[in-house]
């Protein structure tokens, strides 16, 4: 299998299209914050791995292109755009909550907030995260779908098909989650 850099294509996602899908009661997020550095670390980190190199490459490719399959269209539409968001806006928090400067780092308050703590902020990323795997594991679900096999035949040859995890546990940012 080739390795197609496709880092150059536009992310599968828009800043305004995260805001969107996972700030919806914050609908004035400063969008200026999601780069499109951060929209295809995103994919990279949590997307690319699940759906196989080649089947990740192949819905890059068609998106920038404009060319999406009916399926792959269907898939972006109802599961992976909400994933995506989601991680995002994980991988996002710590950004959101601090701020570095030549300084340091510190914390971004503005005159009508109070910052929460480190405990509360914790909760909220794991809910955040949580999220976020509700959306992949529904998108793994429906790929794995027998009825599916012949729509995407990339998943069937490259994508990660399992998704039970059960007795593993994932370190994120210095966390520890157990399945």
């Amino acid at each position: 299998m080739a390795y197609t850099n496709v880092n150059d294509k536009a992310p599968l996602l828009t800043s305004s299209e995260v805001v969107s899908y996972a700030f919806n009661t914050s609908a004035n997020f400063d969008t200026s914050m999601i780069t499109e550095s951060i929209l295809k670390m995103t994919e990279i980190a949590h997307i690319e791995k699940i759906l196989g190199r080649e089947f990740y490459e192949e819905l890059v490719t068609q998106h920038a292109g404009g060319s999406l399959t009916t399926a792959n269209a269907s898939l972006l539409d109802y599961f992976l755009y909400r994933a995506l968001a989601w991680f995002t806006k994980y991988e996002l928090m710590s950004d959101i909550q601090n701020n570095t400067t030549s300084s340091g780092i510190v914390t971004n308050i503005d005159e009508f907030s109070d910052a929460v703590s480190e405990d509360a902020f914790n909760r909220m990323k794991n809910e955040t995260y949580r999220r976020a795997n509700i959306f992949l594991d529904d998108m793994i679900e429906f790929l794995n779908d027998s009825n599916n096999s012949s729509s995407y035949p990339l998943w069937q040859k490259y994508g990660t098909r399992d998704n039970s995890m059960e007795g593993e546990s994932t370190k994120r940012g210095g966390l520890i989650f157990y399945d």
